[in-house]
Formats: structure tokens, sequence, C-alpha cells
């Protein structure tokens, strides 16, 4: 698997929340999908009220993000313009301090780990 990774694959890997993935040098981002199982199996378990503020804000980014990409109708200024606020709300999230586990670890993955919370999903026009 490695050797593959490693040689034959030069791209974004999108994986899941598998913890093997980190063994690779490449760029990884998870999958929305299961980032938002992530996060509803988190809820199930998790009622602290730090990880309630911690995901209210991202599953609020996550939806702006879906939204946006499927406007048509704004300009290309007008996008990018709207992707650099979505990105400073991502870089907030992920610069703060949690002492909620969970919210941490999924902090940690917007911030390189497993860049789940890359905007790049809403960059490309359809």
């Amino acid at each position: 698997m490695e050797r593959f990774f490693a040689g034959a694959f030069d791209g974004v890997l999108i994986t899941d929340f598998w913890p093997a993935y980190h063994a690779f040098a490449t760029e990884r981002q998870c999958c929305l999908v299961y980032l938002l199982w992530e996060l509803e199996k988190v809820d199930e378990d998790n009622t602290s009220t730090e990880w309630r503020a911690f995901a209210k804000p991202l599953r609020r980014l996550l939806r702006d993000g879906i939204r946006l990409r499927k406007r048509a109708d704004l300009l290309p200024q007008r996008y990018a313009s709207r992707i650099v606020r979505i990105d400073r709300r991502l870089v907030a999230l992920s610069e703060a301090t949690y002492a909620d586990a969970d919210a941490a670890r999924l902090a940690r993955g917007s911030a390189g780990e497993c860049s789940w919370l890359s905007v790049a999903f809403i960059r490309p026009r359809p």
C-alpha cells in the first residue's frame, strides 16, 4: 500500500478516518460524507457544551460551502470573496484550543493532519 501511495499516486487522497492513512506523506482530505457521519456519531455520545459550541459552527460552515458550490450565478470575484470568508472561519475553528477531545481531534484535522475542512471542495466551478 505504501509503495502505491508513495510512488504511483501523486494527488490528494480522499479518505475516511482510518488512522493507517496517516502513515503516508501525501496530502489527504477526509470525505465530506465521512465527516458528516463522524459528527453524527460524536453527537450520540458527546453532549458537552464545548462539543456543541464547536460542532454547530462547523456544520454551518460545511452547509455554507456546499451552498456556495452550487451557486452558478455568482461572478468569479464574488465567488472568490466568499471562499476567503469561509476559509477565515475555518482557520478560526482550527486554531482555537479545545478541552473537549472530539473537538480538539477534529480541529487538529482541519489544521493539516487530514484537511477535511479544506475549502477545495467548493473552489471548482461546475
